[in-house]
């Protein structure tokens, strides 16, 4: 396993960094704030003519990056602070085109309900005489998403079905959150189910379900790596030039300290990240890598920010500042993606047998 980035990666992710850098400022970041999507249709059409949605498809399917590509320009973004519509568009365009469906427009994954998250048994929404029936929550860019990707239950089956968003019978309802991504309600209320729309059923389904929210996660991850590095890196510059004393922060030994384990932490963060990544890219089993890197990955990130706020003082505690952009989106993507409880229950039923497995 070789985890360092190709020449043609490193050019990849550099072109990726100066496109976000010029395009998402301070002032661009307060108007989105106030916008449904999260951006603006100028960088939309910037992510759509750099061809980042198209590139994140297989060959087969007329792209030309793999999933560790995308992971690095997903890293990017998450340096950036770029709008979560980027992961949601992505991760919908590759499970339309593993599913062998045509990717038109922006789709994203509807897989979540209210009480139970997909993958966990049989979902509530239903398709029954070709209607679908249910109701979905904690859809990314649910309330500006072209089309939706639904679990639903027919005759106790697992399907996959693909709808557009404004078909009769669905209405969404948008969510308030702190991380900045937008998310929403989406109800299904007798939505027309054509032949068309069906993606995939029975043991299929499953396993296209499980690939989709795998391939979710990694990339969440990734841009997990990307917000740690900056608020390091912002940490490390500040206790440079930041003078208390007569003298810098950083000549402060318990400073140093803090600010070793910060790095410490992002280099293995970034490792058991990319490590599970590049086995998810080779089609091989990751499930225990992923659960690995969940499980490690969003305390950390979540730690280092608190501790960049408290080294910062009260210059980290002002909205002017970014730090509490990347602790808020810290906070979110720890919740939706890598939840330490769940990857450690999951961890610990991969690797210890359960009493009745064992009779």
């Amino acid at each position: 396993m070789n985890l360092a980035p190709t020449a043609e990666q490193q050019e990849l992710q550099a072109s990726a960094r100066r496109f976000l850098e010029k395009e998402i400022t301070r002032e661009r970041l307060l108007a989105w704030d106030k916008t449904t999507e999260g951006y603006d249709a100028a960088f939309w059409r910037g992510v759509v003519d750099l061809g980042w949605i198209a590139f994140s498809l297989p060959e087969p399917a007329g792209g030309g990056g793999g999933l560790l590509d995308m992971a690095l320009i997903l890293e990017e973004c998450g340096r950036a602070l770029a709008p979560a519509g980027i992961h949601a568009a992505v991760v919908g365009a590759r499970a339309l085109a593993a599913l062998g469906a045509p990717v038109q427009g922006v789709a994203t994954a509807a897989l979540h309900e209210r009480e139970r998250r997909a993958g966990k048994g049989l979902p509530s929404s239903r398709v029954e005489r070709g209607k679908l029936r249910g109701e979905k929550w904690f859809v990314r860019q649910g309330v500006s998403a072209d089309s939706l990707i639904v679990p639903a239950r027919e005759h106790d089956e697992l399907v996959l079905v693909n709808v557009p968003a404004n078909a009769p019978g669905i209405s969404r309802r948008e969510l308030a959150t702190f991380g900045g991504d937008r998310q929403s309600v989406v109800r299904f209320d007798g939505v027309a189910i054509s032949p068309q729309a069906r993606l995939a059923s029975g043991a299929a389904a499953a396993e296209a379900l499980r690939r989709i929210q795998d391939e979710a996660t990694a990339l969440a991850l990734a841009e997990m790596v990307g917000g740690f590095a900056v608020v390091c890196e912002t940490t490390v510059a500040y206790m440079k030039e930041r003078v208390q004393f007569n003298q810098p922060l950083g000549k402060f030994q318990g400073v140093q300290f803090r600010c070793a384990d910060m790095a410490t932490s992002l280099s293995a963060t970034r490792h058991v990240v990319f490590s599970a990544i590049w086995r998810l890219s080779q089609g091989l089993d990751a499930r225990r890598e992923l659960a690995i890197a969940r499980a490690w990955a969003g305390g950390a990130y979540k730690q280092a920010t608190l501790d960049a706020h408290q080294l910062h003082g009260g210059a980290g505690y002002v909205v002017e500042h970014p730090l509490h952009r990347y602790a808020e989106r810290a906070q979110s993507y720890a919740i939706l993606f890598a939840s330490e409880d769940d990857a450690l229950t999951e961890l610990a039923d991969q690797l210890l047998p359960r009493e009745d497995e064992e009779r």
